[in-house]
């Protein structure tokens, strides 16, 4: 298992890319890989499934499709505007 927060934080983009390669070719063969971002594309472009996270609770998530759809979004909206619902939508 691989656990990253914020793994791109402060790194040039040149550098981005190159992380982004080692932390898919580690998922490749198998391993469990749980990041955390604030960089909306990044989660999109390294993972299976979105979970957002509030208070400690989960109050979203995209997998598949739907998180497939959200790349196409605005690249201007934040990532609380295109992962969280409204409070009373219920996680799906």
């Amino acid at each position: 298992m691989l656990l990253l927060d914020e793994p791109t934080q402060g790194v040039r983009h040149c550098r981005k890319a190159q992380l982004h390669r080692l932390i898919r070719a580690f998922a490749a063969r198998g391993a469990a890989v749980v990041l955390a971002s604030s960089e909306l594309e990044e989660l999109i472009a390294l993972s299976d499934r979105v979970l957002a996270m509030r208070d400690g609770a989960i109050v979203a998530s995209l997998a598949g499709r739907r998180r497939a759809q959200r790349a196409g979004s605005a690249p201007d909206a934040s990532a609380a505007e295109m992962v969280a619902p409204r409070e009373s939508a219920p996680l799906s």
